[in-house]
């Protein structure tokens, strides 16, 4: 048999100039008959009598002459794709000539050739959502590295308050993010002041203010210091915004700024050792529950905080979206928009695509449930009407046991937000669900969650 195949082609090629392919030195007239038997061997192979294979056409179109499988393999080994030991596949059958360049049929011969792509071990949403789930603890990795020295400020705040009129019994309590594990490492401090005899508004006010001289007035603590306090009084609430900065007294280190925000909740005479009255202590309560029905709270919480936060949109007192406010938004969709089998990546997507399409503020509430759920939200649309005498207001989102409390009522800044929600989905969608090859990516997901925003309008840094 090696006597009869030749490596030169017996059917004239129509056009002269054109390159034959190089093939290897080494491959013999010996080794390619080897290779052209195994070939033919394997695709004109009976199938197996117990196989319940295709129909009698699949299988008369596998039986091929010896001269195609001998242009298969001088093919394939000239592009060095053939292994003898997994030559299992049959081959195609042979492509007519064309009057085209070499180049040009070196890559067509190469594409038809070419085994078919194996199905991606992770569907584009799985891969979605383990890449979210490596974000959320790259951030979460990241919020905790200094603990150490946000326990040494909220120390400083407890030492400090003692010294202030009306403030020298109260406790200091953290709560927000950072108190229920949804915390960026650029998130704020949320610091509440309980004062045990009840202040006035004015009094609150003076307090804070006292307590921000008192602070500066400190010098800090052993690894850090107070930059600025400032305090705000005409918002709903009273605040007062301390940046702290740590780290500056070791060489090897940049200093780390921090923002905190002080705020001060009366308790009454029979509620002094119940943290309810304050709606940042009680807070913690509402989203500890949420995180405990919903496995994707956390991680999508984090990426659209994240998201937020690129844009200057996560503060409530600049008419931004806050992060209770975003939790419960977060958790009403999971409730009445996603089926129970659904990834970590398609809530994601579901919640993205609910407020940047179906979503209305100027007629629609958000109410989460702590423990029942709702079977869908277009079946409960009335539901979700504003009332005829709720307090006007740009977004209405309220709490599910303070069920009169409106956490949303401050973001002015809702029609952007929705802009940066839909910006989000379609590059989510072009990376995950409409690319043909998806695979580890958080590199990508990163730079979506950090892509700063050019201007308010809506036009986005690449």
């Amino acid at each position: 048999m090696a006597q009869t195949l030749c490596l030169r082609p017996t059917t004239p090629c129509k056009n002269k100039s054109r390159k034959q392919p190089v093939r290897n030195s080494k491959v013999t007239n010996k080794t390619l008959a080897a290779v052209v038997t195994t070939i033919f061997k394997a695709v004109n192979r009976p199938p197996p009598p117990t196989s319940t294979t295709s129909s009698s056409s699949e299988i008369q179109r596998c039986f091929v002459t010896m001269r195609q499988c001998k242009l298969w393999a001088l093919t394939l080994l000239a592009c060095q794709k053939l292994w003898l030991p997994r030559v299992t596949r049959a081959p195609r059958l042979v492509w007519k000539r064309r009057h085209s360049s070499p180049n040009s049929r070196t890559r067509a011969t190469k594409a038809k050739l070419a085994p078919e792509p194996e199905l991606d071990k992770w569907s584009s949403s799985h891969q979605l959502s383990e890449d979210l789930i490596s974000l959320n603890q790259l951030f979460q990795a990241r919020a905790l590295e200094h603990e150490s020295e946000h326990q040494a400020m909220i120390h400083l705040i407890a030492s400090q308050s003692s010294s202030v009129a009306g403030l020298t019994d109260s406790k200091v309590k953290i709560y927000g993010s950072r108190a229920v594990g949804l915390a960026l490492p650029e998130s704020d401090i949320d610091v509440a002041l309980l004062p045990s005899t009840p202040l006035s508004e004015a009094q609150q006010q003076r307090a804070l203010a006292l307590l921000g001289e008192a602070l500066q007035e400190s010098g800090g603590w052993a690894t850090g210091r107070v930059i600025s306090c400032l305090a705000v009084t005409v918002t709903a609430i009273p605040v007062l915004k301390v940046v702290m900065e740590h780290g500056f007294v070791r060489g090897a280190l940049l200093p780390q700024r921090v923002a905190l925000d002080i705020t001060m909740k009366n308790l009454s005479a029979d509620a002094i050792e119940s943290d309810c009255q304050h709606a940042g202590l009680h807070g913690i309560e509402v989203v500890n529950s949420l995180k405990e029905q919903f496995e994707a709270l956390g991680p999508v919480v984090l990426f659209m905080k994240q998201l937020l936060a690129t844009s200057n949109l996560n503060d409530p007192y600049s008419g931004g979206l806050g992060s209770y406010a975003l939790t419960l938004m977060v958790a009403f969709v999971l409730q009445n928009k996603v089926a129970a089998g659904d990834g970590i990546g398609q809530c994601l997507l579901a919640v993205l695509e609910y407020y940047m399409n179906t979503f209305d503020a100027s007629k629609h509430r958000i109410f989460s449930e702590l423990q029942s759920k709702t079977e869908n939200v277009e079946d409960c649309a009335e539901t979700l009407l504003i009332d005829s005498g709720a307090p006007q207001a740009p977004l209405h989102v309220y709490d599910p046991i303070l069920r009169e409390m409106n956490v949303g009522s401050s973001c002015f800044r809702f029609e952007i937000v929705q802009r940066v929600f839909g910006w989000a989905h379609a590059e989510l969608s072009k990376h995950y669900v409409n690319a043909s090859d998806v695979g580890p990516q958080l590199g990508v997901l990163l730079e979506i969650a950090t892509r700063k925003q050019n201007n308010w309008v809506g036009t986005w840094v690449e």
